[in-house]
């Protein structure tokens, strides 16, 4: 007797198509699963946000340099001036030149002076 079925296949060959089918199966069932526990959220756009947010802060720290008047060194008496008008300043300046560069050397010589010396003997009250 030969052992037959209706489409001709014997049951050992159905029961390891089956068996494989099952495992494939089972196995992408586990990576599905395990697809969505390890799943980390995605990072890009919140630091995409977060960087727009600090160039926007930088601008505008930028843009408040620039524009407004400040004490850049209070105790030498210099202040820092909105862009537009150190230009026209510097232009109407350097319509005599040589009178332009003195007072640029004098006014940086006056910006980096050195610190008094500390006295070298102590004082009697220390």
């Amino acid at each position: 007797m030969s052992e037959s079925n209706c489409c001709g296949c014997k049951p050992k060959y159905i029961a390891w198509f089956v068996g494989i089918a099952g495992t494939f199966l089972i196995t992408y069932g586990f990576i599905q699963v395990m697809r969505n526990y390890t799943t980390t959220p995605d990072l890009t756009a919140a630091r995409a946000a977060e960087r727009v947010k600090n160039l926007k802060e930088l601008r505008a720290e930028e843009n408040k340099v620039l524009a407004e008047y400040a004490w850049q060194n209070k105790d030498k008496g210099f202040v820092r001036l909105p862009m537009d008008r150190a230009m026209e300043l510097t232009l109407a300046e350097y319509q005599n030149p040589k009178a332009a560069h003195a007072e640029m050397v004098k006014r940086l010589e006056k910006l980096n002076e050195p610190p008094p010396k500390a006295p070298e003997a102590p004082s009697a009250f220390e």
